[in-house]
């Protein structure tokens, strides 16, 4: 909360501050490729003041987008309906998968163009909300929607195959790959 209902940024070499109305913050960790490049979502706010507050002001989410950075600066960004996490990279470095942070997961390419590969639907049509997806060391997707699990082709972007779950038990979180079940005698 300030007085002004701005954020206010300081240039520590000049001790110089300037007011902005529109501030970008990440919204999940950022992934880095091996070629130094950050990927990640970013949330553009708007700072308006609270309803009902004297002093207090909040941000609105304005924009979201999916992007790309290197030291000099934005390199491609993609435009999502809400913010996605981070991109889960293949053994090579040279493609990425995330969630749209709706229904659809994406394959883009892990250059400098954030190229699209391909791009697949899941779950029932409306706001399903799809993990992001956990990978194995052959690039198949795994991958939740609130009553679904899904295995998707990582190269491909074909469905393999999806379990349904009841509506009154809705998954949350992502899957995770390489837990090692036991059998009755501890053995793997």
């Amino acid at each position: 909360c300030e007085d002004s209902g701005h954020i206010r940024w300081f240039n520590m070499k000049s001790d110089e501050s300037k007011v902005r109305e529109l501030i970008e913050a990440p919204a999940f960790p950022f992934s880095v490729t091996s070629e130094g490049l950050f990927v990640g979502t970013m949330v553009e706010y708007k700072w308006e003041k609270s309803a009902g507050q004297s002093e207090c002001y909040k941000g609105q989410p304005q924009s979201t987008q999916l992007r790309a950075y290197n030291k000099s600066g934005v390199v491609w960004a993609r435009n999502l309906e809400r913010p996605a996490g981070p991109p889960i990279f293949d053994n090579e470095g040279k493609r990425a998968w995330y969630s749209d942070g709706n229904r659809t997961l994406v394959s883009i390419a892990m250059d400098n163009s954030g190229k699209k590969i391909w791009n697949l639907e899941l779950g029932p049509v409306g706001k399903v909300k799809l993990s992001n997806p956990a990978r194995n060391k052959g690039n198949q997707l795994y991958l939740t929607g609130a009553t679904f699990l899904a295995s998707v082709n990582g190269e491909t972007g074909s469905l393999d195959w999806e379990v349904v779950t009841p509506s009154h038990d809705p998954l949350g979180g992502e899957p995770i790959i390489g837990a090692k079940i036991l059998d009755e005698h501890g053995i793997a």
